[in-house]
């Protein structure tokens, strides 16, 4: 079975997901967003907001402004340049970890330090999976919808050549040895996320001042041209009839995947992984009542999932899968179940993006780590 290629760092050209390339001319970084106060430099109480909580209560949370953060954290505002095309949807509270990786321990139990672009800033640890059922859980990630929880390169900043300079289950990336670790991450779902005159990327999942080009959801594209055609990235889903472009999303979220049309035309319908809910990450795909509603060379395969309020999603038949082939009639809905198989491709880095790495079968079987393609 073929399996997933992917990172999350905030790398140079490559985000880790591994084959992300620019909509149009790869820019350069943005630059770096609000610097850290050094430590023991006091913030005046007045420049708190009083309903703030403490760091620890505030780190992770949504924000507009600094007051909103409370002391020792910085606000990385929406229609701020702080990340790697743009700023975090809806505002991140989040502190600088440039100098020192563990600084983030002091704000939330295994934190990370992420990298996005020429910028290291502490993140939320989290789990895959929900202990609510059937609806976000405000202890991951602050329940945001905007956000996701995404397997992430974190930087151990150990210098590396190889692998093989590297700890068991890390790799080496940049020059430097990567442990992949669940984070809450940047997740846009569509432009609502994002303040008036910016626009959700469907590459990095922040909110960017240009509206993003390129080739839809499902489109054929070529994994070896450059810059990347799509508007999201091609071939993260590997497919047995060539790639297609992807673009991810947060499993549970509605509206998604940049649309918010009655009845949906596509959805979050795609785990990250086997156990992923509400709140992780997942792919994009276009919905269907049949396999007629789907692109040449995709099927309608049935799906349980309530809050894609179709009954199916467009992809390539696995084993098992129920097909939808017919919308009308005696034979209206499911007609049988498959045999084949597909599995999940990588995703290119993105301008210095925040990475991210998997390995499943599409459908969201999960499976072993992968090491990325190359872009």
């Amino acid at each position: 079975m073929a399996r997933a290629i992917w990172l999350l760092v905030s790398f140079g050209p490559a985000v880790l997901l591994a084959a992300a390339g620019g909509c149009g001319d790869d820019e350069s970084l943005p630059s770096a967003g609000p610097m850290v106060p050094d430590a023991g430099s006091p913030v005046p109480d007045s420049g708190t907001d009083p309903e703030a909580g403490g760091p620890r209560v505030n780190f992770g949370r949504r924000c507009e402004r600094p007051e909103d953060c409370g002391i020792d954290l910085v606000c990385l505002a929406s229609d701020s340049p702080s990340l790697v095309r743009g700023g975090p949807p809806r505002g991140l509270c989040t502190v600088g970890c440039d100098q020192d990786p563990s600084v983030c321990d002091q704000y939330s139990d295994n934190a990370r330090c992420v990298r996005f672009g020429d910028r290291y800033y502490c993140a939320e640890a989290c789990d895959y999976g929900s202990m609510v059922q059937g609806a976000f859980d405000k202890a991951k990630c602050h329940g945001r919808t905007e956000f996701a929880c995404k397997p992430t390169l974190v930087d151990t900043r150990v210098p590396c050549e190889g692998d093989a300079d590297c700890e068991d289950e890390e790799r080496c990336a940049e020059g430097s040895c990567q442990q992949v670790l669940p984070t809450c991450m940047p997740q846009c779902n569509g432009d609502s996320d994002c303040d008036s005159q910016r626009f959700c990327d469907p590459r990095t999942g922040e909110c960017v001042k240009d509206l993003p080009r390129g080739l839809r959801l499902s489109e054929r594209c070529d994994t070896e041209a450059s810059p990347d055609p799509c508007r999201g990235s091609c071939g993260l889903i590997e497919r047995p009839d060539g790639a297609r472009c992807d673009e991810t999303c947060t499993l549970g979220a509605f509206p998604t995947c940049g649309l918010s049309n009655n009845p949906p035309s596509v959805g979050c319908a795609i785990p990250v992984l086997e156990q992923a809910s509400y709140g992780d990450m997942g792919y994009c795909a276009r919905l269907c009542d049949c396999s007629a509603d789907c692109p040449s060379g995709l099927q309608c395969v049935a799906s349980d999932l309530a809050y894609l309020q179709r009954p199916g999603l467009c992809k390539i038949p696995e084993a098992g899968d129920a097909v939808r082939s017919s919308c009308a009639g005696p034979d209206a809905g499911v007609t049988g179940t498959t045999t084949g198989s597909a599995g999940i491709g990588g995703s290119s880095g993105v301008d210095g993006g925040g990475g991210q790495a998997g390995a499943f079968s599409e459908g969201g079987a999960a499976g072993e780590w992968a090491t990325p393609s190359a872009p």
